[in-house]
């Protein structure tokens, strides 16, 4: 039986509003096949950040599930404490808004960083010198060569977003979750990383949710999803 890289089924996640419960999402349900690029898009507050964070172990859902297909099968809706965090450490890559960079490292050191949480030889068993070079080799991928030195202060937006997503690639994740990658950066630097995301996508066949306001970047994906009061739909995509 082939499975999709990701099944998300029946996903809803009841809030406590004051005195009032309601549904933020309600039966959310769709599929994203391997190197696949969906767009999640609706108003703000429509439950978009919060799916993301349903399937990046971040929040538990109220009912539903979301499995990740792969070399193992994963349940990501539903797990919470070490288990989740050893689901994001191991397979999850996660790109928030803010880069979230920390300001006395270099661009490769922010990479490194996630192989200290895997003591002693990183991620997949690698050894130290290893984890430098996959470094080296990702933000030669996004663009970086000859900025592995260099500090946040020294890096542009468009730049820090690249390492941003270099870093979240770092432990080869069979899902990659992007949240508003664009949302602080001029035009020109917005499409430059959301095709370097779909280009990255692409050739390493991992399935992508991308969340975003900005409908000319969500134009240049796969399919695109619309969450309207907790609800899903998926938008007809305009043909060229």
């Amino acid at each position: 039986m082939i499975f999709p890289a990701l099944e998300v089924k029946n996903i809803s996640l009841e809030i406590t509003d004051g005195t009032t419960k309601r549904n933020l999402l309600t039966d959310v349900t769709f599929n994203v096949d391997p190197g696949e690029v969906v767009g999640i898009t609706g108003p703000s507050g429509s439950g978009k950040s919060t799916l993301l964070s349903i399937i990046g172990c971040l929040e538990t859902a109220t009912s539903g599930s979301a499995t990740l297909h792969g070399a193992d099968t994963l349940e990501l809706g539903t797990v919470s404490g070490r288990q989740a965090a050893e689901i994001r450490r191991r397979h999850l890559g996660i790109v928030f808004q803010q880069p979230n960079l920390l300001p006395a490292l270099t661009a490769k050191e922010q990479l490194l960083v996630m192989s200290r949480l895997d003591k002693p030889f990183g991620i997949s068993g690698k050894t130290w010198r290893q984890q430098e070079q996959k470094a080296e080799r990702l933000l030669k991928e996004v663009g970086l060569e000859g900025r592995e030195n260099a500090k946040v202060s020294e890096l542009s937006g468009g730049q820090q977003a690249r390492v941003n997503l270099a870093r979240a690639l770092m432990n080869d994740p069979a899902l990659l979750l992007v949240d508003e990658p664009t949302a602080a950066l001029d035009t020109a630097n917005a499409k430059r990383v959301t095709e370097l995301i779909v280009d990255l996508a692409r050739e390493r066949n991992t399935p992508v949710l991308y969340v975003s306001h900005d409908q000319e970047q969500l134009a240049t994906l796969d399919r695109r999803i619309e969450l309207v009061d907790g609800k899903a739909s998926e938008v007809k995509m305009a043909t060229t």
